[in-house]
């Protein structure tokens, strides 16, 4: 890099003929990227030079300038693209401190959002174009510690341990995580229960902090072998043989079915080759090559399957505009797309071959419309999609928390899905097949569970990730069980103690049953112990009881169920007709 007599970068000067320049106005930067474009950005400052604050982006592409407006401590108050303008509003003049804290967004999309801030700033409230209110409740510490959504929904309620760490998360009854750290606050467990079923995942580290396993519900134990920079070098047994550039960026793996995937690196340190192989059969032989423009646009894409060029898969001319978007798009076989934009970035129309796909958008910037294509776009106030056009009745459901809650509802086959207070998928449900899900902190799918009560069993995918890339997928198919009960009928006296006990076979199951009588649970899950699990009942009303036992499945055994007739008899009576028998 050069720099001028201020110590401004003037020049930046990549491997290659590649280069950024700066050219400084008394209010303005011009920069010409490594494409020969040229954006101007303009500031404005009070007093410091140094400390500026970006007014205006003007840019070679109609109709996409940014402008800029703040208040006098330097807020934004709009941002202007096109024809679309974002407002934003802060506190009163006389609330402390003043002009600090957003109060309210006004977007094409959604309208006005509000915020309530107490006196630090925390968001203690949110509205969104006249949606019930959100509620939010911290600690003395400004740690989150309740969620109140509106809607009847169950309370989001977040512990944290004494330095900081979140323990526990709750939604309601519907779902709890957990959470568990080491000394040095690495995640040592995971733990999600939803519906009974508890699904749990431990990490331990080496000695520089690096993940050195991972064990999954189903007692799958993934070995990671962390080198002493913390990268792992395995992840067994799905993949080993690990190596990376001194850059950091991952060089080769090798896969546990013999495939081995390298990784080459261009002079800045963009992948330029990625080659699969395998040399015992069946062979693979795959290889992506990459070109690249000054500013990390893919220039060229090239695919070779057995060194012979994939004609479909192979893009040797990619285009792009003044700021990056794609325009053009040619494959090795002929065929091209060219795309357009208007200047706040919304796509307007997709050309391939002959056929022309136009996107129109209402006034709320929100997609409407695609021609040649059955869609008619519906959303609700908080600017979910809730209807495509296919069907009369909304596709989509919301809830308040923002959480698609149906697919296809009011339909033959609709889908629900369920969530934990992280907003994170829990449960699918489709034709009474319940389907659960867990993920990590980070978002990645961490397993897949479809218990059944079928003599089959069920399936159980647990995830494995190297850097956030998948590289292995463990599908367990579960133990079929039988649910039976120790005894048969039950009678007893109102008033005494009922004990149910039901036996579970399988592998060494573990897991819960769930007692209930007419889909009402009696207290809470009781845990599988030695292959049974019991529970005592003493206030059972007059009369016959079918009560069921749930077995919850765990991740080597499948659910299964059982039930129990009991009768209860009120023989308080006796004494009394006995008495008057030995009066007589």
């Amino acid at each position: 890099m050069d720099y001028d007599m201020l110590d401004r970068i003037k020049t930046v000067k990549h491997p290659g003929p590649a280069t950024r320049t700066y050219n400084y106005g008394a209010t303005t930067v011009a920069i010409t990227n490594e494409r020969n474009i040229t954006h101007t950005y303009s500031y404005r400052a009070y007093g410091d030079p140094d400390k500026r604050e970006l007014m205006s982006i003007s840019v070679p592409e109609p109709g996409a300038n940014v402008t800029i407006t703040r208040n006098p401590i330097g807020r934004i108050l709009t941002v202007a693209q096109g024809d679309k303008t974002r407002a934003y509003v802060y506190n009163a003049v006389g609330q402390v401190p003043a002009g600090n804290f957003l109060t309210s967004i006004i977007d094409p999309e959604t309208d006005t959002t509000t915020f309530g801030r107490d006196q630090v700033g925390n968001m203690t409230s949110r509205s969104v174009n006249g949606t019930p209110t959100t509620g939010f409740i911290y600690d003395a510490l400004n740690r989150l510690t309740q969620i109140n959504y509106p809607g009847g929904l169950p309370t989001v309620i977040r512990s944290y341990y004494g330095d900081g760490l979140l323990k526990d998360v709750e939604y309601g009854t519907a779902a709890l995580r957990h959470f568990e750290y080491d000394a040095n606050k690495n995640l040592t467990l995971d733990r999600l229960t939803v519906d009974g079923r508890i699904y749990s995942l431990g990490h331990s580290y080496s000695g520089n902090d690096g993940r050195s396993t991972t064990t999954f519900p189903s007692g799958t134990v993934v070995s990671f072998n962390p080198n002493g920079f913390g990268r792992p070098r395995a992840a067994t047994p799905f993949a080993g043989n690990i190596d990376f550039h001194p850059s950091g960026e991952l060089k080769t793996v090798e896969y546990a079915n013999g495939v081995t995937t390298s990784i080459a690196l261009n002079n800045r340190l963009w992948p330029q080759q990625l080659a699969s192989l395998r040399s015992t059969p069946p062979l693979v032989d795959l290889k992506h090559t990459y070109t690249y423009d000054g500013t990390g646009n893919v220039k060229s894409l090239e695919t070779r399957v057995d060194d012979i060029v994939d004609g479909l898969n192979s893009m040797p001319d990619l285009q792009y505009d003044a700021i990056d978007r794609l325009v053009l798009a040619n494959t090795t076989s002929g065929e091209a797309r060219a795309f357009s934009y208007d200047g706040a970035g919304n796509l307007l129309s997709q050309t391939k071959g002959g056929q022309i796909l136009n996107y129109g958008y209402d006034g709320s910037n929100r997609l409407a419309s695609i021609s040649n294509r059955p869609y008619q776009f519906a959303y609700d106030l908080y600017g979910n999609v809730v209807n495509n056009g296919t069907a009369s009745t909304p596709m989509f459901t919301y809830n308040d928390a923002l959480q698609m809650t149906c697919f296809r509802c009011g339909q033959t086959d609709p889908v629900n899905y369920a969530y934990d207070g992280l907003n994170m998928r829990v449960r699918t449900e489709k034709g009474g097949i319940k389907t659960y899900f867990m993920y990590g902190l980070d978002g990645q799918l961490l397993l897949e569970d479809t218990p059944t009560t079928s003599s089959w069993g069920s399936d159980l995918k647990e995830y494995v990730y190297l850097q956030g890339k998948l590289v292995g997928v463990k599908a367990i198919t579960r133990v079929g069980t039988a649910t039976t009960t120790s005894t048969g009928s039950i009678s007893s006296l109102i008033g005494g103690n009922v004990t149910l006990t039901v036996n579970v076979s399988g592998s060494s199951p573990t897991g819960t049953v769930t007692f209930k009588e007419g889909g009402v649970p009696f207290g809470s899950p009781v845990t599988v112990t030695n292959g049974s699990a019991s529970i005592t009942l003493s206030s059972l009303s007059v009369g016959s009881h079918t009560i069921t036992a749930d077995y919850s499945g765990d991740a080597n055994n499948a659910q299964s169920s059982t039930t129990f007739q009991v009768t209860i008899y009120n023989l308080s009576w006796l004494p009394a007709i006995l008495q008057l028998l030995l009066d007589d």
